[in-house]
Parts: structure tokens; C-alpha cells; sequence
């Protein structure tokens, strides 16, 4: 596997993924902890225990999401995190392409005119 497609899955298959992750567990769990009291009311079923338990899972899968963003690379276990994409954009900098934004310089420099 080369280099941009090493980096390539490490932050698609990784980061963002993880990302995503923690974000819809973090809604979903604000959104249940907003509803309690509806969630809680005899009148509407009081499923408050069920909800409750929910919440514990999304909070756990919010920490360990975070977490393996931060994961130290392993050589044992590979791991998708920050530190990983780093090591490979230092240690594979020749191979890697070079980033062109004619269109943003172009922008930068016409301000400062």
C-alpha cells in the first residue's frame, strides 16, 4: 500500500469515521437527556430505564471514539489516529503530492493589493 492510500485510510476509514462516531453519539445522548421527562411520564409509556441505558452505551461510545483519535500508533495494533496520519505525512513527505490552490493564493494576493 503506498503512501496516499495508507494516509488515505487512516484518516477516511479512521479519523473521520471516529468523528462521526462521537458526533451522533453525542446528539443522540443530548437529545435523550433534553426528552427525560417525557421519556420518564407514565403517560407516555415511562420508558426513562431503557432511555437510561441507551445514554450509558452512547457515552461510552463517545469516549472510546475520542480516544482512538488519540490512540499512540502501535506497531502490534494498528491504529487509524491523529498521530499515525502525522507519521506518515513526516516520514513519506517525497512521496506524497504536492498541495496546489492557484484559485486560494490567487485570492490572497489580490487582497493584499
Amino acid at each position: 500500500m503506498g503512501s496516499i492510500e495508507k494516509l488515505k485510510d487512516v484518516i477516511e476509514s479512521g479519523l473521520v469515521s471516529d468523528i462521526f462516531r462521537m458526533e451522533r453519539a453525542y446528539y443522540l445522548y443530548k437529545e435523550i437527556g433534553n426528552n427525560a421527562d417525557r421519556l420518564n411520564a407514565w403517560e407516555y409509556g415511562n420508558y426513562g430505564d431503557f432511555f437510561g441505558t441507551v445514554q450509558q452505551s452512547l457515552a461510552i461510545e463517545a469516549s472510546l471514539a475520542v480516544s482512538r483519535v488519540f490512540d499512540p500508533p502501535s506497531l502490534r495494533f494498528p491504529t487509524r489516529c491523529l498521530r499515525k496520519a502525522l507519521d506518515i505525512l513526516e516520514s513519506d513527505i517525497d512521496c506524497l503530492p504536492e498541495i496546489v490552490e492557484t484559485y486560494n493564493t490567487k485570492l490572497t494576493l489580490s487582497s493584499l493589493a
